[in-house]
C-alpha cells in the first residue's frame, strides 16, 4: 500500500497543480478588472468638471453683463467712495471691447453728478485684464455732468479728493480718454445761479508722470447745429509744431510744455455760478475773442 501511495503522489501533483495555479491568477485578475473602470471614471469626472470651470470661466462676462450681477459688480468696486455707479444694458466679451449704455454716477447724497450715454474701449476686456497698465482710449457719448457749488467746495471735489486720497503705490496707468459732445451744468445754490456749457468735446491723456495732453473745443465736431455761443478751444501738452509757431517751438526743450488757449465770440455768463462761489454778488458779463499761447518748463 505504501509503494501504491508513493507512486500515486507524482500523478496527483500532476493534476493538481494546474487546477491551483488556475484559481491562484484568477483571484489575482479580479482586483485588475475592477480597478480600470474606477480609474476610467474618475478621470471622465476630472475633464467634465474643468470643462465646467472653462466655459463658466468664458461665459463669466457674458452672465454679468445680462444679469443683475452687473449692478452687484458696480457697488462692489465703488464701495468706500462717496458716489455711486448706476449702469443700464452692458456688453461684456472676453474678446470685446467693454460697452456700457445709460451710466449714472450718483454723489453721497443721492444726486446725479455724471450721465453718460454710452462708454465703450477701445480694447477688448481680455486686454484690460492683462494689460493693466496701458488701458487704452475711453469714448464717452454724450456726457452731461452737474457740477454743484458752495463756499467750501464742490461736489465734484469732495469725489475727486477722495478717489486721490487712497494708496498710491502703484504706477498709474496710461490711458486715453475722448468725451464727445458734453454738456456740463454749474448750479450755486446759496446764490440760485445756474448756467451750462454745451457741445463740448474733451480729449484727454494721462501717463505715469500724470496728465499729458489737454484738449478742448466748444462746439463739437458732432454737432453741426450748436447754438450761438461762440467757439472755444484750449490745448495743454507737448509743443506744437505748427506754421504759426515753427520758429517758436524750435527753440523749446524735449521737457516743456505748451499751453494754446483760442477763443471767438465765446460768452463769458457762464462763469456767473463759478464766480459766486468767491463773489455771491459778482457778475460776468461780454464775450471773449483771444489767441493765447504760453510754454512751460524748465529751459524755454
Amino acid at each position: 500500500v505504501t509503494g501504491v501511495q508513493t507512486c500515486a503522489l507524482p500523478i496527483l501533483k500532476r493534476f493538481t497543480r494546474p487546477c491551483l495555479s488556475l484559481e491562484v491568477s484568477s483571484i489575482m485578475s479580479e482586483p485588475a478588472q475592477t480597478v480600470r473602470p474606477r480609474r476610467r471614471l474618475w478621470r471622465w469626472v476630472a475633464l467634465l468638471l474643468l470643462g465646467a470651470i472653462a466655459g463658466g470661466a468664458w461665459f463669466a462676462p457674458e452672465i454679468v453683463s445680462q444679469t443683475s450681477l452687473r449692478q452687484s459688480v458696480a457697488n462692489w468696486a465703488t464701495s468706500g467712495l462717496p458716489l455711486r455707479v448706476e449702469l443700464g444694458p452692458t456688453s461684456l466679451g472676453w474678446l470685446r471691447p467693454v460697452s456700457l449704455r445709460d451710466l449714472r454716477v450718483l454723489d453721497a447724497d443721492g444726486k446725479s453728478l455724471l450721465a453718460v450715454k454710452e462708454l465703450r474701449s477701445q480694447r477688448t476686456l481680455w486686454q484690460l485684464a492683462i494689460q493693466r497698465s496701458v488701458l487704452g482710449t475711453f469714448t464717452l457719448i454724450e456726457p452731461t455732468g452737474q457740477v454743484v457749488l458752495r463756499d467750501d467746495g464742490s461736489n465734484v471735489e469732495d469725489v475727486v479728493s477722495a478717489l486721490l486720497s487712497g494708496p498710491t503705490s502703484d504706477p498709474s496707468p496710461e490711458f486715453r480718454i475722448e468725451i464727445v459732445n458734453a454738456r456740463v451744468e454749474f448750479e450755486h445754490p446759496a446764490s440760485q445761479r445756474k448756467s451750462a456749457i454745451e457741445s463740448l468735446d474733451v480729449k484727454l491723456s494721462s501717463g505715469a508722470k500724470g496728465i499729458e495732453l489737454v484738449v478742448a473745443e466748444m462746439p463739437s465736431k458732432s454737432v453741426s447745429d450748436a447754438a450761438d455761443g461762440g467757439r472755444f478751444a484750449a490745448y495743454f501738452g507737448k509743443p506744437v509744431a505748427d506754421a504759426e509757431a515753427a520758429d517758436e517751438t524750435a527753440s523749446t526743450s524735449a521737457d516743456s510744455q505748451q499751453l494754446l488757449v483760442r477763443a471767438k465770440d465765446w460768452r463769458l455768463d457762464w462763469l456767473n455760478p463759478v464766480l459766486a462761489r468767491w463773489q455771491p454778488r459778482g457778475e460776468v458779463a461780454g464775450v471773449l475773442s483771444a489767441d493765447c499761447r504760453v510754454w512751460l518748463g524748465s529751459e524755454v
